[in-house]
């Protein structure tokens, strides 16, 4: 079935679009590198030889950069020097398929190509532009557009520009296809996802990796039909009908799906210390299913409290804890390609009740600090180099840490709170990689914190959540802004923890076990920060405290870890 004509948020192109000026068509074109290989040899160096005359299909004629053209371009290439060159007795060469318009524009683009960024571009002219750009094998300006347009889409407009590029860059469409796939609960929220074919309603329905609430999934096809006549609808109805009657799958909250599916996005929280001791449990949450489900038995780790955990790009870390009886300096590592756990070189230090903090992918590394030997409450530091498999120091904090937090703000690691064997410190440093050195930050949080979580909610911006201050566990909040160096108290959680753990996941902050003062508990909740308000979730399956917790979007780890439900 064709695609609704009378749908909304389709790609009005206008007459003129401010941000292309035909008078940049200049002849002399800066010269630019490609990947497309060395200048025709039959090009003369001289100035005359780059000069062409071309005249497209509404009869206009221009001057263009015949070499720069063609070292950006097979097309141009064969159209200009190749045995087929359609150049008329006057010297005119023929592009009968493609308007001055439209070529003005891609020469324009192709001429800025390495200072065009998302800020300084219209969605509607990318759009425009690559189709042509696509047609005149201009593979770099192409793939430009196809990075400017993926980054620019949104909920509202992603169904028309996949609309509009479908045929046109089979590569863009995969990418937006993915998109569409990975939102479409923004997209039934809406209302856009009425703009999908019959066709591509089927393809989401039947597509595993599709993200969807439970209480989504038939009522957007009910939704869907009711916009459609009985023709238009034909195949999707038989198609769920299909796949209800094989499934017979019912959501725990009885919502109707037609098959089990992996979300995209999890949390997953690692260990912890339970009524029964030390924790070998991991735990997975999804919107999906609204629940914590336990991950996968082959992903079973090794029993630990008080550690530390890092996610990067090649998989987990964790370093250090304590089960019980020892303290450990261990480095395990779950290898997100070959899907097991293997120990890598040990910390220099025993640490329980310590930090970790990940650096920036790029940088290769993650450091641990402070935290509990069994004797000794450490202010050292140490940074493990993930290609060379090795640790090293780095300065020591000014303060002994353990129970405290880290996370990573502003290009620094700031350290936060924690326990010195005499005081709770209110205290926070930054450890400045310029200066290679530690700074006790001027400003002390409004409470003593030890058991304490911190986490970076923007580049400048983080919170403190929890924790104890010698007399009571804590629920209040406070988020510091390194910008202006001030505290600033935010909305108290709903239930006071210590040695919990936090996350941000769906644009919101997730608080996750912990001790409440009076026991050990399984209680979650989240922050919106939009809505200045903390709502409860649904527990853990064990109530746990001394836990790690992180989020994954990587779907194939996801499928790792977790069952499809």
């Amino acid at each position: 079935m064709e695609r609704d004509d009378q749908s909304h948020g389709e790609i009005v192109v206008e007459d003129e679009i401010r941000s292309l000026h035909p008078h940049n068509l200049i002849y002399n074109i800066p010269f630019q590198r490609t990947l497309e290989g060395s200048p025709p040899r039959k090009v003369r160096r001289e100035d005359d030889s780059r000069k062409a005359t071309v005249e497209t299909s509404d009869g206009m004629r221009m001057e263009v950069n015949s070499f720069e053209l063609s070292r950006n371009s097979h097309f141009f290439r064969a159209f200009f020097y190749g045995p087929m060159s359609k150049i008329s007795g006057s010297g005119v060469y023929k592009l009968s398929t493609v308007n001055s318009r439209m070529l003005r524009y891609c020469i324009d683009f192709l001429s800025k190509l390495d200072s065009i960024r998302p800020e300084n571009t219209d969605l509607v002219t990318a759009v425009l532009v690559l189709e042509t750009a696509a047609y005149l094998c201009l593979i770099r300006l192409e793939k430009k557009l196809c990075e400017l347009i993926c980054s620019l889409v949104d909920p509202l407009n992603i169904i028309s520009i996949y609309a509009k590029i479908e045929d046109s860059s089979p590569r863009l469409a995969k990418e937006l296809w993915e998109k569409i796939v990975a939102d479409f609960d923004k997209l039934i929220d809406n209302w856009t996802f009425l703009q999908l074919s019959e066709k591509e309603m089927m393809r989401l329905i039947k597509d595993e990796n599709l993200d969807i609430q439970a209480k989504n999934e038939h009522r957007s096809v009910i939704e869907w039909c009711k916009t459609r006549g009985d023709e238009e609808k034909k195949e999707l109805i038989d198609m769920t009908q299909s796949m209800q009657s094989l499934s017979n799958e019912f959501s725990q909250d009885g919502y109707i799906v037609y098959k089990k599916r992996y979300p995209r996005s999890v949390l997953i929280s690692l260990g912890g210390w339970s009524s029964e001791g030390v924790s070998n449990a991991i735990e997975v949450f999804s919107t999906r299913t609204n629940s914590w489900k336990s991950a996968k038995q082959e992903t079973a780790m090794t029993a630990l409290s008080y550690h530390g955990l890092i996610q990067r790009k090649e998989g987990l870390y964790l370093v250090g804890g304590f089960n019980g009886h020892t303290y450990f300096n261990t480095n395990h590592f779950f290898d997100f390609e070959k899907k097991e756990w293997k120990v890598l070189c040990p910390m220099r230090y025993n640490r329980s009740y310590m930090s970790a903090v990940g650096l920036p992918q790029e940088e290769g590394a993650f450091v641990a600090m402070g935290g509990y030997t069994g004797t000794e409450r450490l202010a050292t530091v140490e940074m493990y180099d993930v290609e060379k498999g090795v640790w090293r120091n780095l300065p020591s904090m000014n303060k002994a840490r353990s129970d405290g937090s880290a996370t990573y703000v502003n290009d620094n690691i700031v350290a936060v709170g924690g326990f010195d064997g005499t005081s709770i410190h209110n205290n926070v440093e930054m450890f400045d990689f310029q200066r290679h050195k530690w700074d006790i930050v001027s400003s002390p949080m409004h409470s003593m914190r030890t058991g304490v979580c911190a986490l970076a909610l923007s580049r400048s911006v983080f919170g403190v959540f929890g924790g104890f201050n010698s007399q009571r566990r804590l629920k209040s909040v406070e988020f510091f802004d390194a910008r202006e160096g001030i505290w600033h108290q935010m909305n108290e959680m709903m239930t006071t923890r210590s040695n919990f753990t936090v996350e941000l996941f769906d644009s919101k902050i997730v608080a996750a076990g912990g001790y409440d003062g009076g026991r050990t508990t399984a209680a979650v909740e989240w922050y919106d920060m939009r809505m200045n308000k903390w709502t409860p979730l649904p527990e853990m399956i064990i109530a746990k405290s001394a836990l790690k917790m992180t989020r994954v979007d990587d779907l194939d780890i996801i499928k790792t870890f977790s069952h499809p439900y």
